[in-house]
């Protein structure tokens, strides 16, 4: 087995280990939970933003295919 791997998988389990033992106080839940709220809103937003990128060059492409073909068409 490779000696990287099994120090990765000793990692996550530390790392684990270590979110459990931090969990277990109220506290730290709660801000816990406050950040993957935050987390998700933030992924969502940009999810959004991505999408409106996504249909104007999607609408830039399709009006320089529509003058392409114009410019195409008057030069025959």
């Amino acid at each position: 087995m490779n000696i990287y791997r099994v120090g990765l998988f000793f990692a996550g389990a530390a790392v684990g280990a270590g979110a459990v033992y931090l969990l277990q106080d109220e506290r730290v839940r709660e801000q816990a939970k406050k950040l993957v709220e935050n987390g998700i809103k933030f992924y969502d937003g940009a999810l959004g933003g991505i999408e409106t990128v996504k249909e104007d060059v999607q609408d830039m492409v399709a009006e320089a295919r529509s003058s392409s073909e114009v410019i195409e068409e008057s030069v025959e």
